[in-house]
């Protein structure tokens, strides 16, 4: 049954600018912490930025942990690292990030050309518009 008498509610394409969409979640092993991607749109250069975070189970904030702006697909690492992808002028890099004090980064290596992170992602730098 319809409520015709909810508030109409209208959708402003500026509010869509600056929506953040968290996607790609996983869970740590022991439960305790929850790795993410943040999407939103970067208006002036017409693209989608992507950061990891990280969000404690046991706390409401959540923290960037990359600095994006095109970091995909995080993994937990049996050392309690996580691993992400990062695309660079066409490349993808895989990285390793300590989520502890430090938040260092560490390249592993580069995917060979042509190696996305999963089919049907759309990459950060195309176009949200297109």
């Amino acid at each position: 049954m319809i409520d015709d008498t909810a508030p109409e509610t209208t959708l402003v394409a500026d509010g869509l600018l600056t929506m953040r969409i968290p996607e790609q979640p996983v869970l740590s092993p022991d439960g305790a912490v929850i790795a993410f991607v943040v999407r939103e749109i970067d208006d002036d250069a017409d693209e989608y930025r992507r950061r990891v975070h990280v969000r404690y189970v046991s706390e409401s904030a959540y923290i960037a942990v990359t600095d994006g702006p095109t970091d995909s697909t995080p993994i937990w690492r049996a050392d309690g690292d996580v691993g992400y992808l990062r695309q660079v002028a066409g490349r993808t890099h895989l990285l390793t990030l300590d989520v502890g004090a430090s938040r260092t980064s560490r390249q592993l290596g580069v995917l060979p050309i042509g190696a996305r992170a999963r089919s049907g992602d759309q990459t950060a730098g195309e176009s949200p518009m297109s």
